[in-house]
C-alpha cells in the first residue's frame, strides 16, 4: 500500500468530485487501518478545501469592465443632493452591474476666480452618495488641482486591479459638479474598446481652452474638454496624468499651449498616440446662483431623473446591482441616450493620429470646421470618408 501511496491522485479526484456530489467519502478499509486512516485524512481535507473554495467564491468581487472615477473639487456633489442623484442616474445605473466606483473629491467650496459655492458639504448628503454610489475607493484630498486627483484616481485604478489580478477594459472619468441630460447606453450596446479617449469637445486651444477649430492635428495635440471622458484602460494611462502631461506654462512645439489643463491633457493623449474622440453629451456645470450664495436646490428633471426616483430608493435601501440593472432595462427610455459608435471615429474631424508625413497619410493639410474628415492611414478605418 505504500508503494501504491504515489498513484493516488486520480483516486483522490475522484473522491473530490463524489463528495463535491454527495457530501461525503465513503470510507474503505478497517477503522484504525492505514488505508482507512489514509481515507479519512483525504476526506477530512477534502471538506475543508472545498469550504475555503466555496468562501472563496462567494467573496470573489463580480469581474467588472468598467472603473468610475469621480475626482476634483466635490462642490455640488456634497452639498445638493439632486447633483449626485443625477449624475448615478445617468451614468452609473445604465452600466450599475458593470462598474466599480473610485471617489477621489476635494470638500474645498472654493471654484475659479469669483466663484464661491456658499453651501458648505452636508455631512447627511456625504453619506448618501456612499450608500447609493458604494465606491470601492473613498478618499478625501485637499487638491492641489486637477493633475494631483487624475493621478490618484489612476493609482486606485492600478492598486484594484493588482489585488484582482485583472484589468478593467474601460474608464469613465466624472466630474463631480456636472449634471446631464444624457445618460449611457447599456454595456451590451458599447462598442470595442480602442486605443480612443472621447470628451464633449475638442479644440485647438485658441480663445476658451477647449474650443476652437482643429488645425495641425497632425503634428500637435488639440485641447481637449476635461468635463467628462470616457476612454479605453491603455488610454487612461495617459489621461490620468501620466509622464507625457507637459509642465505648465513649459515652452514645447507639440502643444498648441500649456497654459491650461485642457490643452496639457490634449497634449498629453497626443504624446501617447491616443486619439481623441468628440461625442455630443449634453452635460451642465453646476455652478451657484451668485458669487457667494448657493446652488439652486431644484432644477428642471428629464425622464431619466424620473425613472431613477425607485431605482435610488431602492439602491438607499440597500438594492443589488441585478435588481438595480433589471430596473434600467424595464424604465424604456427612448431618448437622450449617448451614442458612440465606431463609425463616429472614422467620420467625425475629432480623430487625432500623430504622423509626420500627412499627405502620405492622407489627411487634409489644415482642418477648418468640426464638419471637416480627417482621417490617415493608422487611424483604424477603413478608408476615407466619403
Amino acid at each position: 500500500p505504500a508503494a501504491a501511496a504515489p498513484r493516488t491522485a486520480p483516486r483522490a479526484a475522484q473522491r473530490a468530485a463524489a463528495f463535491a456530489r454527495t457530501g461525503a467519502v465513503r470510507l474503505q478499509g478497517e477503522r484504525g487501518s492505514p488505508t482507512y486512516e489514509r481515507a479519512r485524512a483525504a476526506a477530512k481535507n477534502m471538506r475543508f478545501l472545498l469550504v475555503l473554495a466555496a468562501a472563496r467564491a462567494a467573496k470573489a468581487p463580480p469581474n467588472k469592465p468598467i472603473a468610475v472615477c469621480v475626482t476634483g473639487l466635490a462642490r455640488a456633489f456634497h452639498a445638493v443632493d439632486r447633483v449626485h442623484r443625477n449624475i448615478w442616474a445617468h451614468m452609473v445605473w445604465p452600466i450599475v452591474s458593470e462598474a466599480d466606483v473610485f471617489f477621489v473629491l476635494d470638500d474645498a467650496t472654493a471654484g475659479r476666480a469669483g466663484v464661491r459655492a456658499g453651501s458648505k458639504s452636508d455631512t447627511t448628503i456625504v453619506e448618501e452618495t456612499r450608500q447609493l454610489w458604494r465606491p470601492v475607493y473613498d478618499v478625501a484630498l485637499r487638491s492641489r488641482g486637477i493633475e494631483e486627483s487624475l493621478s490618484m484616481c489612476h493609482g486606485a485604478v492600478v492598486a484594484r486591479e493588482r489585488f484582482l489580478r485583472r484589468n478593467y477594459t474601460w474608464v469613465l472619468r466624472l466630474r463631480p459638479d456636472a449634471t446631464y441630460k444624457t445618460h449611457l447606453p447599456p454595456y451590451d450596446e458599447w462598442p470595442l474598446a480602442t486605443n480612443v479617449a472621447w470628451a464633449p469637445a475638442i479644440g485647438n486651444g485658441e480663445g476658451a481652452c477647449s474650443r476652437g477649430v482643429v488645425r495641425d492635428a497632425e503634428t500637435k495635440g488639440v485641447c481637449v474638454d476635461d468635463g467628462w471622458a470616457l476612454m479605453s484602460r491603455r488610454a487612461a494611462d495617459a489621461y490620468f496624468f501620466g509622464s507625457e502631461w507637459p509642465a505648465r506654462h513649459s515652452q514645447t512645439t507639440d502643444c498648441h499651449q500649456t497654459h491650461c489643463a485642457e490643452c496639457r491633457l490634449g497634449c498629453a493623449l497626443f504624446r501617447a498616440g491616443v486619439r481623441a474622440g468628440s461625442i455630443n453629451i449634453d452635460l451642465h456645470l453646476e455652478r451657484p446662483e451668485s458669487v457667494g450664495g448657493s446652488y439652486a436646490p431644484t432644477a428642471k428633471r428629464d425622464a431619466v431623473d424620473v425613472a431613477a426616483d425607485t431605482a435610488i430608493k431602492a439602491a438607499l435601501n440597500g438594492a443589488g446591482a441585478a435588481d438595480l440593472a433589471a430596473r434600467f432595462a424595464s424604465s424604456h427610455l427612448e431618448s437622450h441616450a449617448l451614442v458612440f459608435l465606431v463609425g463616429e471615429v472614422c467620420r467625425g474631424a475629432y480623430v487625432q493620429v500623430p504622423f509626420t508625413k500627412s499627405s502620405e497619410a492622407g489627411a487634409a493639410p489644415a482642418i477648418h470646421g468640426f464638419a471637416a474628415p480627417l482621417w490617415t492611414k493608422d487611424s483604424g478605418c477603413s478608408g476615407p470618408p466619403s
